[in-house]
């Protein structure tokens, strides 16, 4: 027998089949259909995210066509188109941009109402409303174990107040020196 034949050696027995048919395959079994896609709860069907967001641009633009109402409304609009798409769909990533836009669209609605005037001021209520759009982002979201809108939430909303109020805090201005010991806190707090 030659060193390089790789076949095994011939079986004398009656019982081994012949050697075209050890290496036959199987005819196929019948193709198995992928499994189903899991069903959704009833009134989360994804079919009508798409055409209830168009909806919700369309409007404002219409609104904005008609009435001069400005810039306020296509991030009003977009914010809502998002919340509609979190409620139809269920999806949590939507309720960023959601929470985010309808925050950022109250304060250009109400800078372009003359509500808030174009000052300092008015830097302080935009912190303040995206604050406010964090903490929309945990309400829509509906999870109330997922509580990291609130850091950027307080963080935007307390630069906010600083900037409303930094006229009637200038009294504080001799403690400014103190401000360079700030990671002090981070030790204390990890004592």
């Amino acid at each position: 027998m030659d060193s390089l034949d790789m076949r095994p050696p011939p079986v004398d027995s009656p019982a081994a089949p012949p050697d075209d048919e050890i290496f036959t395959p199987a005819p196929p079994a019948r193709w198995a259909s992928p499994p189903a896609p899991p069903s959704r709860p009833h009134g989360r069907d994804g079919r009508l995210v798409g055409p209830l967001i168009l909806i919700a641009l369309g409007l404002p633009f219409l609104a904005d066509n008609l009435w001069d109402y400005g810039g306020s409304l296509l991030f009003l609009g977009l914010g809502s188109a998002f919340l509609v798409a979190r409620v139809l769909s269920g999806r949590y990533g939507f309720a960023v941009p959601a929470g985010i836009l309808l925050g950022f669209g109250a304060f250009v609605a109400l800078v372009e109402g003359g509500v808030l005037a174009e000052d300092i001021g008015a830097w302080g209520w935009f912190f303040v409303l995206l604050g406010l759009g964090f903490a929309e982002v945990y309400v829509i979201g509906g999870r109330p174990a997922a509580i990291w809108p609130f850091f950027p939430a307080a963080g935007l909303v307390v630069s906010g107040l600083l900037l409303l109020g930094q006229e009637r805090l200038s009294h504080f201005t001799r403690f400014a020196d103190l401000g360079r010991y700030w990671p002090l806190a981070l030790v204390l707090g990890g004592l």
